[in-house]
């Protein structure tokens, strides 16, 4: 059967320090089973490819490990996926209690059942469920320095001010309809035609007058007045 060995060991047979294995191990160079440990054949393999002129000679396993068994679960004895259904759970995460040192597991990787139990009662949970997120009130963040009710405040001034001037607009459009407002041009030109009426007027008084004239002061005054007035009243007549 293909024998299984930690990395400690895997480094004492080829006369190699832990950390150096450990390095080799992350770079890929030597490959790994369950909860890191090494087939040997499989990592001596490796390690003569990666290293073909500097790999030793390895150091040949004792002859009761060479023969020695994986020792088979029990009930008091499990393996780590078997601790992970009973206690329903994943092996990822019964790998982190373990790593964590929170369940321990003995040389040859099983899991005494009831030790093992209760240091995973007693320990933290890591996949424990996240806590419900706070309802949010339905009311407008606050910017900083001011309170929700400022803002609340703020809001409805800001509705009101709206509709007030909508308000606005609506009247000015039925007043300029309704002829009781006009536009500002529309004003210039009907006062520039009027005073363009007025300064003919005036101008056409001379030489309408002059023939009446007679040189009298009394009689003249009247006749200009006469003329004014005229000339006013058909002004103000639109004529």
């Amino acid at each position: 059967m293909t024998e299984i060995v930690s990395k400690v060991e895997f480094a004492r047979r080829i006369g190699k320090s832990e950390k150096w294995v450990r390095k080799l191990v992350i770079a890929g160079k030597i490959p790994t089973v369950a909860r890191g440990k090494i087939e040997w054949d499989e990592g001596i393999a490796a390690y003569s490819s990666a290293y073909p002129g500097n790999a030793p000679a390895p150091t040949a396993a004792p002859a009761a490990e060479r023969t020695k068994q994986k020792p088979s679960a029990s009930p008091t004895r499990v393996t780590r996926a078997e601790f992970a259904r009973r206690v329903k759970k994943s092996t990822r995460w019964v790998d982190k209690l373990i790593a964590a040192g929170r369940v321990h597991v003995g040389a040859d990787g099983l899991i005494d059942w009831s030790p093992a139990l209760a240091e995973y009662r007693g320990a933290s949970q890591p996949e424990s469920a996240p806590r419900s997120a706070p309802i949010e009130s339905e009311a407008p963040a606050a910017p900083s320095g001011m309170t929700v009710a400022e803002v609340n405040a703020a809001f409805n001034r800001a509705r009101l001010a709206e509709k007030q001037a909508a308000a606005r607009l609506k009247q000015l459009e039925y007043k300029t309809r309704s002829g009781l407002l006009m536009l500002t041009e529309d004003a210039v030109a009907d006062t520039v035609e009027l005073a363009t009426r007025i300064r003919v007027a005036i101008q056409a008084i001379p030489a309408r007058v002059a023939p009446l004239m007679t040189g009298e002061t009394a009689h003249d005054e009247a006749i200009l007045d006469t003329a004014t007035t005229e000339a006013l009243q058909a002004l103000s007549e639109g004529k």
